[in-house]
Order: C-alpha cells, then sequence, then structure tokens
C-alpha cells in the first residue's frame, strides 16, 4: 500500500490507522454497508453493459464511424456534466478553488 500524504479528505485511513490512497478492505466494509454505494454500483454495472451492447450493434448495422461519433458525443456529455457539477457544487466546498 502506499501511503498519502494529503491529509484525512483526500486518503482512506485503514484498519491499522494508516492514510492510504486506497484499501480493499475498506472499499468492500463500504459496498457491503452502504446500500447507495451498492445500488449505484450495479446500476454502473447495467450502464456500462448496455453502453458495451449497444456499440457492438450501432458498429454492427451502421459502421465503426457512427459508434466512434456516439464515443465522442458520450464524452463531451459526460464533460459537460462533470463541469456543471463542479460549479454548481463545488463552491460549497471551503476547499474549491477555481
Amino acid at each position: 500500500m502506499v501511503s498519502c500524504p494529503f491529509g484525512e479528505k483526500a486518503c482512506v485511513i485503514n484498519d491499522n490507522g494508516k492514510m492510504v490512497f486506497e484499501d480493499f478492505s475498506v472499499f468492500m466494509r463500504g459496498l457491503l454497508t452502504n446500500n447507495m454505494i451498492l445500488i449505484g454500483g450495479v446500476v454502473l454495472l447495467f450502464t456500462f453493459s448496455f453502453f458495451c451492447l449497444s456499440g457492438i450493434m450501432l458498429s454492427k448495422e451502421m459502421g465503426a464511424l457512427a459508434r466512434s461519433i456516439v464515443d465522442v458525443t458520450r464524452s463531451l456529455f459526460i464533460w459537460i456534466a462533470g463541469i456543471f457539477v463542479t460549479i454548481k457544487f463545488g463552491k460549497d466546498d471551503p476547499q474549491y478553488r477555481w
């Protein structure tokens, strides 16, 4: 495990009390005890599956260029949503700097 020098807001505190970037046991405990994280993970799994299946069907019917355009458009929408969330909700965080 790699130790994390960034403090409590950016690090995970493992079972030994040490600050690290990631810890699988903390992840699994959070996943199994927090229903929203578990539901979000299942929804994410289905959305990835749907995206892959629709990409395969799109490539088969319309070609690789159409799939590439859909991929770029999806990335653009995710990027715009990320900027919106950062601007809308990030200002409430005292660590927020633009």
